[in-house]
């Protein structure tokens, strides 16, 4: 038999067994307790429902309100295959999750993705009284799949043991699972760890977020730091703080400096948001894992002849291109002709002995290396097939988490 706890924490196990010797009839009631995976996001849950027509106080726990929950029997299997809960959830337009978002649209827009659900089966000695004997958990898994009907949404619950390692050979799992050729994501080239952007006003659309770089990690660099057109393609961003805290969605096109928005990185984004972000909200964002072989080479360039400064009397940004740009993959360092390494400054340096890069084969130097002989390092991918492979699993395009 179970183990049954009661309201103030007791094992009342005993007292149910003697509960049903002597009742042949029984008042039970099913309890769930149902998590959004992130917690402490404006948008989180940690719903106490059950299936009784009234509330029930359990004291482990807290109040569960009545839900219109259809449940699958509980499997109990002897060694560890994992076991699944198949859960019906009736839900009505008017149920909401955050703000104006529906637990119908929350649910299309992944915000329950791998949330949990714990089942538990109380025994009462009267209705209301749910603290007598209390209850003992049935079981607790994770939402590994969701489908919208007409009434609301079909769940699948798998139990914990699905996380348990098997122990296949490599070539077994590798041409055929998908999953084990991905990576996580990476900081772009020339940041230490991923950078990090604050949204901006002139956000207006849950599908193009504008932001400002104010943590790049670069060295020399300041707070407004702008990303090269498509640096962030395939990638994804995290939202850190305000309403959409814990998302995680997939880059269509990032672009830096874009007309009339002077200053300020541009991501377009794959479907879209729940909510529109507001002002002051953070993210970081992530570039495609490059798992590719690559080639490293050292290339001679010549800075460019110095140009004229404007009227402000600012020097122009010498520039410089890798000869295998479409296939850059990562900075290696600058060094003059005499082995002096020079220092990465950002994209607009401003010394002499300092470089900039943009992370897709542009190099960047001040007017007062014009005409300098340079050594660029540089890893490239021989093969364009390559390029995209290995990066992070993100939904696919139209889907949000």
């Amino acid at each position: 038999m179970r183990s049954f706890t009661d309201g103030n924490g007791n094992n009342s196990t005993a007292a149910v067994q003697a509960h049903l010797a002597t009742h042949r009839q029984l008042l039970c009631a099913d309890l769930f307790q149902i998590k959004t995976l992130v917690q402490g996001a404006p948008w989180s849950k940690n719903l106490l429902l059950t299936t009784a027509q009234v509330p029930l106080q359990w004291n482990q726990l807290g109040l569960f309100l009545p839900a219109r929950l259809k449940r699958g029997s509980v499997q109990s299997k002897i060694g560890l295959e994992a076991v699944t809960l198949d859960l019906e959830w009736y839900l009505l337009p008017t149920d909401m999750m955050y703000g104006s978002c529906t637990m119908l649209q929350a649910f299309q827009a992944g915000l329950w993705d791998n949330g949990t659900v714990s089942l538990y089966r109380a025994v009462l000695p009267a209705i209301n009284d749910c603290n007598t004997y209390g209850a003992c958990q049935m079981f607790t898994g994770r939402i590994a799949d969701q489908t919208m009907t007409r009434t609301g949404v079909q769940l699948k619950v798998n139990c914990p043991l699905e996380l348990l390692d098997m122990q296949l050979p490599l070539n077994l799992i590798e041409p055929g699972n998908p999953a084990a050729q991905y990576a996580a994501g990476q900081p772009p080239s020339g940041c230490t760890a991923a950078p990090v952007f604050t949204v901006q006003a002139g956000t207006v659309s849950t599908s193009m977020v504008l932001a400002e770089c104010t943590t790049p990690n670069l060295s020399g660099a300041s707070s407004g730091y702008l990303f090269g057109d498509g640096i962030f393609d395939f990638g994804y961003i995290q939202f850190t703080s305000g309403s959409c805290q814990g998302m995680i969605v997939t880059v269509r096109r990032s672009a830096g400096n874009p007309s009339g928005l002077d200053g300020f990185n541009q991501f377009y984004l794959y479907g879209s948001l729940p909510w529109l972000p507001a002002a002051g909200d953070t993210f970081i964002a992530l570039v495609p894992y490059l798992r590719a072989q690559t080639t490293s080479l050292n290339e001679m360039h010549v800075i460019g002849p110095a140009g004229t400064p404007d009227s402000n009397g600012i020097w122009p940004v010498e520039t410089v291109a890798v000869n295998n740009l479409s296939q850059y993959a990562a900075d290696k360092g600058v060094t003059y002709a005499n082995g002096q390494a020079l220092t990465l400054a950002g994209n607009t340096p401003g010394a002499s002995g300092q470089y900039g890069i943009d992370g897709q084969g542009h190099y960047y130097f001040s007017h007062l290396d014009a005409g300098v002989t340079v050594y660029i390092a540089y890893s490239y991918v021989s093969d364009q097939n390559q390029l995209f492979q290995g990066f992070k699993y993100v939904p696919v395009p139209e889907d949000t988490v």
